[in-house]
């Protein structure tokens, strides 16, 4: 992995999020990301997805800027189709922070980044309360969700992977996703993630209007 990290081939999206512990379903089409997904296959398997920073429009055949976070996968699943076009599951493994590009000799991009460290150390209150807001919001949920949701409170032994996975399972919309990666810190990710997980508490079990004005 810290060698793929030197020359990480990245996968830019307008909006997509590959989170660590989740898995991104991807269509490649274009011959670039073709090329990309070829070169993956005959390395290491790892790809970065980085989410491309706002005002991307008007360049994106080139190089447009990237969000400075994104997340680093490895090809989990492959289906190659006849025409060249190839559907992936990248199963994500870590933070990254980008720190330079290569030149364009390649008809991919390749950026340099470095894993981002988290604390080893956490407080396992922390846990217990993640744990206890996604089983409260698992009763909103669709069975299969839920169940999935319910199992990762119950094996994850840390605060931050947790709130990753849960993220990634619960979050629709794309920069609420780029907003998690982009919390590098545990403690705010935490905070972040149950304020997101207490909004959609909320939308499923809307408090009556009389007791919103009492």
């Amino acid at each position: 992995m810290l060698i793929a990290l030197r020359r990480l081939k990245v996968f830019p999206l307008p909006q997509g999020v590959l989170l660590p512990g989740s898995a991104l379903p991807l269509h490649v089409f274009e011959p670039r990301y073709r090329a990309l997904v070829a070169e993956a296959l005959r390395t290491d398997k790892v790809l970065a997805v980085a989410t491309l920073a706002p005002g991307w429009e008007g360049d994106y055949e080139g190089r447009p800027a990237l969000r400075p976070i994104a997340g680093v996968g490895i090809i989990d699943e492959l289906e190659e189709l006849p025409d060249g076009r190839y559907n992936l599951l990248v199963r994500g493994v870590a933070r990254v922070r980008i720190s330079g590009e290569h030149p364009a000799d390649k008809p991919f991009r390749e950026v340099i980044a470095e894993i981002v460290s988290e604390p080893s150390a956490f407080d396992s209150r922390d846990v217990d309360t993640v744990r206890r807001a996604v089983l409260q919001l698992s009763e909103s949920l669709p069975g299969d969700l839920a169940q999935a949701l319910a199992m990762a409170a119950a094996r994850i032994p840390d605060p931050g992977t947790l709130c990753d996975v849960v993220a990634a399972a619960v979050l629709e919309e794309p920069e609420a996703l780029q907003g998690v990666l982009d919390t590098v810190d545990v403690q705010e990710r935490v905070s972040r993630v149950l304020g997101e997980i207490g909004a959609l508490l909320l939308a499923a079990h809307p408090r009556p209007s009389d007791e919103l004005l009492s």
